[in-house]
């Protein structure tokens, strides 16, 4: 039985949305330097950000949140900060 590559599950927190571009360059760099793929999965949770999850067989190394949070957070934005904003 062959293993199932790596994958970088989201948990995307309502509110949030995907902004195009930067979420393409965070698919293209998971799959070209971990060969693992990216699924969104809408959150029932109130989380303060998008949370990352590594399914798989993923190639730990003391860097690998490190090299991968930052492009999850270009990916996604949220205007909820606006609640309140000329209130």
């Amino acid at each position: 039985m062959s293993e199932s590559p790596p994958e970088l599950i989201l948990l995307v927190p309502d509110g949030y949305d995907a902004l195009p571009e930067a979420y393409e360059e965070l698919e293209l760099h998971v799959d070209g330097w971990y060969g693992a793929t990216v699924r969104l999965i809408p959150s029932p949770s109130a989380f303060p950000c998008v949370m990352p999850l590594y399914a798989g067989p993923w190639a730990w190394h003391d860097r690998l949140h490190d090299d991968l949070w930052p492009r999850i957070r270009r990916a996604f934005y949220t205007l909820d900060w606006m609640d309140g904003v000329g209130a």
